[in-house]
């Protein structure tokens, strides 16, 4: 499972996959192309496939660990904005600045 999206990784998982029944997740996503051959997945009868991670079953086991009290998400919010700051807000995200 490619959880990391770098394309680097996708290329490791390539590479170490078995050959015949190996099986690729790819969750995570990069932003550039992926610039790497995909001839070993035919070469080896390896198998890739994507993944939309945040379906409605994740998104139930979330807030159950929410309800437990097992996920701080104080920890993982650094700024509230209102609703017309949203674009102040995708502006920071899109930078990496903020959570």
């Amino acid at each position: 499972m490619d959880c990391a999206g770098a394309n680097v990784v996708l290329g490791q998982g390539i590479g170490i996959a078995r050959n015949g029944c190996g099986q690729i997740v790819k969750i995570g996503y990069d932003e550039k192309p992926i610039g790497i051959s995909l001839d070993p997945l035919f070469d080896g009868v390896i198998s890739i496939q994507g993944h939309y991670g945040y379906d409605w079953v994740s998104w139930r086991k979330v807030i159950n660990l929410i309800v437990a009290g097992k996920l701080d998400l104080k920890s993982m919010i650094s700024h509230k904005m209102t609703l017309s700051q949203f674009r102040e807000a995708f502006d920071f995200l899109r930078e990496k600045k903020y959570i």
